[in-house]
């Protein structure tokens, strides 16, 4: 969901070098961008604690980067930008981030986190993110992977991507429900469909927990575990659908301009829903508690995703690929 932010802060410093700390989870996301020079790998694991974190930014000092900018709401990005010594430092003010930024806004309520990160960008300039267009999230793509299949496909074949998997336990649909969808869709004699799973080496159990409960196998294909994120983000740009928990796979189909289908509840749809809309199906009952916000139901059932019916997002998929 930064994106549309990286794509703005290139336009409003065209000469600027821009370089970024992210996760090493996601690192790819941003290889490609062409307003991106370097890109530096952070890990929890190996960065523990207030003093290393200060210790990660003093690294960077040498560079005398002219502006830091903390998209993340937390007070170790933070941290590490006070060690950059950057004489500008920008970001959402909040848990003790004031002390070490010299820049800040309120943190926003209910503002989808693209334009979140956008409006940091009216600190420095004149005109607010919230007063210009921001652009769509579009993954970027290499040049060789622009011309590149994600699979080998077949003639007058649906390709469906299922991801049945999501952090947050709060945000996972029943397994029941994947599987009855599967077998719904796959019992339409008329059209020929072929269902992708997807995961981390992590969720692969939970991948098979519904694999092994639907009827027909020889239409199941289990990528989880089998792929680098830029192979995922092909799989998903040459889909038909995707039907996914609220998750960064979710954000990922959204992002290579995939139809997808979603599920909310726990999550806020004003902050995290699939920025590109045109392209999305957000299912929400709107239950009492929702959104709560968390990654644990306290219910022992969580009856924000329970109510959502098969039938629900068969028509929902449906509809899409129509």
């Amino acid at each position: 969901m930064s994106l549309p932010f990286f794509d703005m802060l290139g336009q409003y410093f065209p000469h600027s070098t821009i370089d970024i700390i992210a996760k090493e989870t996601i690192t790819a996301v941003f290889e490609n961008h062409p307003a991106i020079r370097t890109i530096y790998h952070f890990s929890k694991s190996h960065v523990r604690g207030f003093w290393s974190l200060f210790q990660y930014g003093r690294g960077l000092k040498d560079r005398r980067y002219d502006l830091f900018i903390t998209l993340a709401p937390s007070f170790s990005s933070a941290l590490i930008g006070y060690g950059t010594d950057s004489p500008i430092r920008v970001g959402y003010s909040g848990d003790g981030r004031s002390l070490l930024l010299t820049h800040t806004l309120p943190a926003p309520q209910n503002v989808h986190r693209v334009q979140a990160y956008c409006d940091l960008l009216g600190v420095l300039n004149s005109q607010p993110g919230n007063q210009v267009k921001i652009p769509d999230v579009v993954f970027p793509f290499s040049e060789k992977e622009q011309g590149t299949s994600g699979f080998s496909k077949q003639a007058h074949t649906q390709y469906i991507v299922f991801n049945v998997n999501s952090e947050a336990q709060s945000r996972r649909l029943p397994l029941k429900t994947w599987i009855e969808l599967a077998d719904r869709l796959l019992a339409d004699t008329s059209q020929k469909r072929k269902i992708f799973f997807i995961g981390t080496t992590a969720e692969q159990a939970r991948v098979q927990q519904v694999m092994q409960h639907i009827h027909d196998l020889d239409a199941l294909y289990d990528f989880s575990g089998k792929t680098s994120l830029g192979e995922l983000a092909l799989i998903l740009r040459d889909s038909d659908v995707v039907v996914s928990n609220d998750s960064g796979p979710m954000h990922l189909a959204n992002a290579v301009g995939t139809p997808v289908v979603t599920f909310f509840g726990a999550g806020n749809t004003a902050e995290t829903a699939p920025f590109n809309a045109g392209q999305a199906v957000v299912l929400n009952k709107h239950v009492a508690c929702s959104p709560c916000v968390k990654n644990v139901c306290r219910f022992p059932i969580v009856r924000c995703l329970e109510q959502i019916t098969v039938d629900e997002i068969y028509g929902s998929i449906l509809q899409l690929l129509s």
